[in-house]
């Protein structure tokens, strides 16, 4: 009985182990804005948190109508400050771009994504 009960107690703490790590969080900061011009810049702080080796790489992603970019090859910082540009030929536009970070040391280990939107209003 007492095996059974160490058993279930080892089982339940390696899944919620697991599962803490495989929904660690990420952020892109400002969640939302608005920038102007036809050919305008966007800025955002990316940050996340999590992981298991702490070392990072860092995928953006522009917008969704995009593959995602390595922006960060090896890192143990856990935020950094990142741009794009963004070239419009109509009036307005909305961009979603996108955030992954995976483990470096398991590639495989996504420690979070997030989404932002930005609008943006040619003149």
């Amino acid at each position: 009985m007492k095996k059974k009960i160490f058993s279930l107690i080892l089982a339940f703490s390696l899944f919620f182990g697991i599962a803490s790590n495989a929904f660690a969080a990420a952020k892109i900061t400002p969640a939302d804005q608005t920038i102007l011009g036809t050919h305008t810049t966007a800025s955002w702080t990316l940050s996340w948190s999590g992981g298991p080796s702490g070392w990072y790489m860092v995928y953006f992603k522009p917008d969704s109508k995009y593959d995602y970019k390595i922006i960060d090859y090896s890192t143990t910082l856990t935020s950094k400050r990142h741009s794009e540009q963004y070239l419009i030929r109509e009036n307005a536009a909305f961009h979603y771009p996108q955030l992954k970070v995976v483990d470096l040391e398991d590639p495989g280990m996504v420690v979070g994504v997030a989404q932002a939107r930005v609008y943006q209003k040619g003149y």
